[in-house]
């Protein structure tokens, strides 16, 4: 089943006010495939450690914006398994 408009277009929203600026900041983003119909953006952010405060600054800035119609949750530091691509290839035996 396909979501309703309305949410394609919040998603959308979101991804511009809330996943953009905050990818203009880090050295790398990512965003992902959300988990359920409730949840706006699943993004991963790979940070230098001195553009930390920045990162949180412009968070704090977007929550204060959105926090009465959005739940946030922020964590980390995580392992950078967002932006790593591993292809396997197995070799026939011989």
């Amino acid at each position: 089943m396909n979501p309703p408009k309305f949410m394609i277009r919040l998603h959308e929203e979101f991804e511009k006010e809330v996943f953009h600026p905050l990818a203009d900041i880090s050295d790398a983003a990512k965003s992902n495939e959300v988990i359920n119909e409730r949840m706006l953006l699943n993004a991963a952010f790979l940070l230098d450690k001195d553009q930390e405060e920045a990162f949180e600054k412009k968070l704090n800035e977007i929550y204060n914006k959105w926090m009465d119609s959005a739940d946030f949750k922020y964590t980390g530091p995580w392992p950078a398994y967002n932006f790593i691509d591993i292809k396997l290839t197995a070799k026939g035996a011989t």
